[in-house]
């Protein structure tokens, strides 16, 4: 099994090349739509990679009360 590291860095990896066809598609687009698009596909993208750091993070890294709740 992978660890929360090893996850988070495919994971971010895949998010890096996302980005940089994103990034292709806007500078290639001329009109304001395009370019509008972009950066609303750049910012879900950051929120997403943002949110997979943290799963992989409490993956490698349990907190002791989620420790203590599943002995329970």
């Amino acid at each position: 099994m992978k660890t929360g590291r090893e996850v988070g860095k495919t994971i971010n990896f895949l998010i890096q090349e996302l980005n940089r066809e994103v990034n292709t598609m806007g500078t290639r687009g001329k009109d304001l739509d395009v370019s509008q698009r972009t950066v609303a596909i750049k910012g879900r993208l950051e929120k997403i990679r943002e949110k997979i750091q943290k799963l992989a993070y409490h993956r490698e890294y349990p907190s002791t009360d989620e420790q203590y709740s599943s002995d329970r």
